[in-house]
């Protein structure tokens, strides 16, 4: 037999609400997505230079 480890035993356990989170100001949600956005398009460019690179590879 075993003791009681607490396994299982969720009686208690609410979760505790975080202190709320400021909400962030249209601005900073702006500069995020333009950053976000910068990123994705400079991957895609890397990419594209890549893959072209490996077809001019493969042409040769």
């Amino acid at each position: 037999m075993h003791g009681s480890h607490g396994h299982g035993d969720h009686k208690g356990h609410e979760e505790e609400a975080s202190a709320p989170k400021e909400p962030e100001t249209f601005q900073e949600l702006t500069d995020k997505n333009e950053a976000y956005r910068d990123g994705y398009l400079e991957g895609l460019k890397t990419g594209r230079e890549e893959s072209n690179k490996t077809e001019s590879d493969n042409e040769r």
